[in-house]
């Protein structure tokens, strides 16, 4: 995940903005920042806890 922070930023410093980050989505930038998240929040708009979102992503992420 470093090397797409370090894509990043290069842009964001000189135009000071993005049309979409998009391409920097992937299997492995969504479990990292998975793996980062704090056990043990409320849950999100969307009613899903931390450890349902992590089932699901386990299941989809091997597709």
């Amino acid at each position: 995940m470093e090397k797409e922070k370090a894509e990043i930023a290069s842009p964001a410093e000189k135009y000071g903005r993005f049309q979409s980050l998009m391409k920097y989505v992937n299997r492995n930038t969504l479990k990292e920042s998975y793996s980062r998240q704090p056990k043990g929040k409320a849950v999100g708009v969307d009613e899903v806890t931390k450890e349902e979102y992590g089932v699901k992503l386990e299941k989809t992420s091997k597709i």
